[in-house]
């Protein structure tokens, strides 16, 4: 999707972007479905769908990248109640009960 007569009109891009994460999801493309969604997630944190599929995409990828994203996402928006869950969740697996308990 790098058309860039599209870029002009937001409500146009904002489709093709979804469009594009649908293909890519559907078509098991983990990689690129993660970068779709990880742009979507930067421009609006608070829809809790996007938050449904960015954690589908983290279940089904098997990458550990989103780990840093989100951390650095929750600097940005601290108050922001799914990404603090995501946080304590990748502490947790990861070992670190220290930041997972906010301390």
């Amino acid at each position: 999707m790098e058309f860039y007569s599209f870029y002009d009109s937001k409500p146009m891009r904002k489709e093709l972007e979804f469009i594009g994460l649908s293909a890519t999801f559907l078509n098991h493309d983990y990689f690129k479905a993660y970068n779709y969604m990880r742009l979507m997630l930067i421009e609006n944190v608070d829809l809790p769908q996007f938050w449904n599929i960015f954690h589908q995409l983290t279940t089904s990828s098997q990458h550990q990248r989103h780990h840093r994203f989100c951390l650095r996402l929750l600097l940005k928006h601290p108050d922001n109640h799914a990404l603090c869950v995501v946080c304590g969740h990748n502490a947790m697996v990861s070992g670190s009960f220290k930041h997972a308990l906010g301390t």
